[in-house]
């Protein structure tokens, strides 16, 4: 009977195990391109976030001047952003919220880097 029960728990603490690493698991695991520079002559910019099931969530901005629309495509593990960085920007980073239900699930951080003018 010991064996019985120390084989249970062996079992029960490997799905705990499993069942943490799923709710901590990322929703993005992949943002292309994965930072864009401030400064740049066309100021629209078209951002790709890849995940398994992304287009499932709602996909908003911290800031919401911004975003242009957002595209959700046949594949249901890509959406695609729309944004507009005005010439004069001097924002260093966009929040980009997934989430459901109007909870967010996921923030990711999106890089932005002042351009070097004095380079070709």
């Amino acid at each position: 009977m010991n064996f019985k029960l120390s084989h249970f728990l062996k079992l029960y603490s490997l799905f705990l195990y499993l069942g943490i690493l799923q709710s901590y698991s990322q929703i993005a695991e992949k943002v292309e391109p994965p930072f864009w520079w401030t400064g740049m002559n066309n100021s629209e910019l078209q951002l790709m976030i890849y995940g398994k099931k992304i287009s499932e969530y709602d996909v908003t901005l911290n800031h919401k001047n911004l975003l242009i629309d957002i595209e959700k495509v046949e594949n249901p593990n890509y959406v695609f952003l729309n944004i507009s960085i005005p010439e004069n920007t001097k924002l260093q980073e966009i929040k980009i919220y997934l989430g459901k239900n109007g909870k967010v699930k996921e923030t990711i951080n999106y890089e932005l880097r002042e351009r070097n003018r004095n380079k070709n």
